[in-house]
């Protein structure tokens, strides 16, 4: 199955679901979005639906209730979405893009020790 990218909104409600535990009432999703902002719940529904017919959601009812569980987790998702990205900036190099968050103050020095911390995890300290 193909992973698309998701519209800011979609990823929103996703990120809402992941963070719940599953299957998770429309209730439970809209009270988890409305810590943030108010949410409309015909808008909800219309994009649960939506997550739903693209793959990402798998629904189902009890009674009047309607509950939803993630088929594609959180980190599958994070996953395609930085290999997408890594190919449109496929001439730079992962140093050149670190280089660059770096440069532009958007990493600190604590994120350049855990990188190198997980760096030397995967690698055996090579």
């Amino acid at each position: 199955m193909t992973i698309t990218k998701l519209p800011d909104v979609e990823l929103q409600v996703m990120e809402a679901i992941w963070a719940l535990e599953t299957p998770a009432s429309t209730a439970a999703v809209k009270a988890r979005l409305e810590e943030s902002r108010p949410w409309n719940l015909s808008a909800l529904q219309t994009i649960l639906g939506r997550l739903v017919k693209k793959g990402f959601l798998a629904t189902s009812k009890e009674g009047k209730n309607r509950y939803y569980s993630w088929l594609i987790s959180e980190d599958e998702y994070m996953a395609e979405e930085s290999r997408i990205y890594m190919q449109k900036l496929k001439g730079s190099s992962i140093r050149d893009i670190v280089a660059c968050l770096y440069d532009s103050n958007s990493l600190t020095d604590e994120d350049l020790a855990e990188l190198k911390e997980f760096i030397d995890q995967k690698t055996g300290g090579i």
